[in-house]
């Protein structure tokens, strides 16, 4: 659960909670929840004034061949999330270098109405298949660009796949790296697009919060960076530990 009071308003009570049932009878199966897309990180750059971009996250081939079963995990339900600037997103799957059906796809995504969507098939997802979500965003209303981030001005691009039987997969991810994006960056910073960052934790995320492309050279120049640069990849296990390539 998240809490925002962006205004700073004091005596608001919330009631919001849960219930859980327990039962005698065991389930067949444990269920699991596999977090992919896009890892939270400044270096996931959106541009001002853009009616869409879109940023795309991978879960690669090696994080699911080391973890799931062989015969397989299934896909039922999925939950959606990105914050303020995102309009819609999907989530595709790939096995032996070919896509296969969609798993699913919100276009009319709204941050205000996130809700799980349960799948009217079971998507099976076998060791060797890749995922990847595409989260498409819109700021024509920003006139600053937009970074990755914990923030609701900030953004993220995430899915929650709810699946059986559990794996100890927990987290699939990718992002692309600050050394990649080093001498775009400069040249931001030399244009005076972007202020110069100090030298403290949060300076380059500050100064990328307060950067303005303008040109549509830099802009399509940030486009191809994002799209064809080899991404990093992180997966993790269900105790934190990272899967290794």
């Amino acid at each position: 659960m998240h809490y925002d009071n962006p205004d700073q308003k004091s005596g608001i009570v919330d009631s919001s909670g849960f219930r859980l049932y327990y039962t005698k009878q065991l389930r067949q199966y444990d269920i699991g929840t596999l977090t992919i897309g896009h890892l939270i990180t400044p270096t996931m750059i959106i541009p001002e004034r853009q009616p869409m971009w879109n940023i795309t996250g991978y879960c690669p081939q090696f994080c699911t061949e080391k973890t799931l079963p062989p015969s397989g995990i299934n896909i039922f339900g999925v939950f959606f999330h990105t914050h303020l600037a995102g309009i819609g997103l999907s989530a595709r799957h790939f096995r032996n270098g070919k896509e296969l059906p969609q798993v699913a796809e919100n276009k009319h995504y709204d941050f205000n109405y996130q809700e799980a969507l349960y799948l009217k098939k079971d998507v099976t997802v076998l060791p060797g298949d890749s995922l990847a979500l595409t989260c498409r965003y819109g700021t024509k209303d920003r006139n600053y660009a937009t970074v990755g981030g914990y923030e609701t001005t900030d953004e993220m691009c995430l899915n929650y796949l709810f699946y059986y039987p559990k794996s100890p997969l927990a987290a699939c991810t990718t992002y692309l790296n600050l050394q990649s994006l080093a001498p775009f960056i400069t040249k931001l910073i030399r244009l005076g697009k972007m202020p110069v960052p100090s030298n403290d934790t949060n300076g380059i995320i500050r100064s990328l919060q307060k950067t303005t492309l303008g040109d549509q050279s830099l802009i399509d120049e940030l486009k191809s960076i994002e799209t064809y640069s080899i991404p990093k990849m992180l997966c993790t296990y269900t105790n934190n530990t990272l899967i290794g390539q």
